[in-house]
């Protein structure tokens, strides 16, 4: 993905490439138990990347720990999660817990984790591929799991799916990476730098442009997509070319005060696409991916956990508000309003007259003050320096105008200041003042250091 190290050759990167039902069978990840590994259950249809075999004994690297509070086990699969039931569920830190419900998934019943509307989505979505894949599992009774377990497990998966056929040169490369990826892996807890092209065909304009944290779907063998494209025939394709949505919104800030068309054109673009996935996308999306192949999709600042069954694109329902509903597994990825039909893990269609409310879809995020929010940042941070500087330019002429240097002192001033009180006090009155203005001239020369 991106321009990252090239560690492997193109038969074995595995998610791009096609392969049969066979062969997705054969070469499917293992599902590792706590008590050794175990070869994946039959009837499984999920298409896992090629070239999955994993080595019996974890690879050592240095810096092979996620963070001080947390070291890496031998296997990726865990015990229930050990939650007190005091421990906040606030997402952005490794206390947090995350309610776990269980789907079917091709015949068997399978864990996912669920997140309320702020949780980490990048570590949920990465979570349930895995389980889905079988390549993580939890015990039957698991109901809750700590974010900061989440992270152990997916740090031993990377550890676990060390490719057998690396050449030396390559071998270093890939612990590199690791370790890399290792290091990077608690930022899933807060989410993840993501830029991304809107023009172009293929998975290559599917995918993000290269960012450090990329290095983690790369070793899990994950797809990363996004749907954020501009079609081709379209005046906005000519206007943005080439341009990645970061250098758009420098385009758009370095050329607000602008009439040019160009720049209102790019600009109706972010604000009529804001739940970056256009249809053009979606279409792209729908014949990049192969059946039955999961892959992790970047939409309107979520990402979540997709999968193609018989040519028609789902996306796993993970809000903690179905929590309570077992037959709601799966969303069709059908349009790009966000107004899917639900179905079960079977993927038959479920009726919500006797389930819950569907919860309103969320709000896209507004372009125009998503755009517009470094501009004025930078003219708020310009104003104020140009008051500080006037302040200062006020106080040079003040302590001038006092006979003081630049660097006076409160006390220095406040001793000026009481000297100038004490003069004009004793000065005589030129008129006799009423005795109101007499009690103020008063209180004025009362000045206490």
């Amino acid at each position: 993905m991106g321009t990252g190290r090239s560690i492997m050759s193109d038969e074995e990167k595995g998610p791009h490439d096609h392969q049969t039902q066979d062969q997705a069978e054969k070469n499917a990840p293992e599902l590792i138990e706590s008590s050794g590994s175990q070869s994946k259950e039959e009837g499984g249809a999920a298409v896992s990347p090629d070239d999955s075999e994993q080595q019996g004994n974890a690879v050592k690297t240095p810096n092979a720990k996620i963070s001080d509070q947390m070291t890496l086990t031998s296997t990726v699969s865990c015990e229930p999660a050990k939650v007190n039931s005091s421990i906040p569920k606030e997402p952005g830190s490794p206390q947090s817990a995350h309610d776990v419900k269980w789907i079917d998934w091709q015949d068997s019943k399978v864990p996912v984790v669920t997140q309320n509307e702020n949780g980490p989505c990048p570590l949920v979505a990465i979570a349930n591929v895995l389980f889905l894949w079988k390549v993580l599992t939890l015990n039957s009774n698991s109901k809750v799991i700590a974010a900061s377990q989440l992270m152990d497990m997916i740090g031993n998966a990377i550890i676990e799916r060390v490719p057998e056929r690396l050449e030396h040169g390559n071998r270093l490369d890939y612990e590199q990476n690791m370790s890399d990826a290792l290091a990077i892996l608690p930022r899933l807890m807060t989410g993840l730098d993501v830029n991304i092209k809107f023009t172009g065909f293929g998975t290559s304009y599917l995918s993000p442009l290269y960012t450090p944290e990329c290095i983690i779907f790369d070793l899990l063998q994950i797809p990363l997509y996004h749907g954020w494209l501009v079609h081709p025939n379209t005046p906005e394709a000519e206007v943005i070319g080439s341009a990645s949505y970061n250098q758009l919104v420098d385009q758009i800030i370095t050329q607000k005060t602008s009439l040019d068309s160009e720049v209102v054109t790019k600009e109706n673009f972010l604000e009529t696409t804001s739940w970056q996935l256009t249809y053009h996308g979606l279409c792209e999306l729908a014949s990049t991916l192969k059946d039955d192949e999961l892959a992790v999709l970047f939409r309107n600042n979520h990402f979540s956990t997709v999968y193609k069954h018989r040519g028609e694109l789902f996306q796993l329902v993970t809000d903690q508000g179905f929590l309570g509903e077992g037959k709601i597994v799966w969303e069709t990825l059908s349009n790009i309003e966000g107004d899917g039909v639900f179905v079960d893990g079977g993927f038959h269609t479920v009726h919500l007259k006797d389930h819950c409310p569907i919860p309103p879809p969320p709000i896209p995020p507004n372009t125009e003050q998503q755009i517009n929010h470094d501009y004025l940042l930078a003219m708020s941070l310009m104003e104020d320096q140009s008051k500080s500087t006037q302040k200062e330019e006020e106080w040079r002429e003040y302590t001038q105008k006092l006979g003081l240097p630049e660097d006076a002192s409160d006390e220095m001033l406040a001793r000026q200041l009481q000297a100038e009180e004490m003069e004009k006090a004793s000065r005589p009155a030129t008129q006799s003042p009423s005795k109101t203005s007499q009690g103020k001239e008063g209180k004025r020369s009362c000045i206490l250091l």
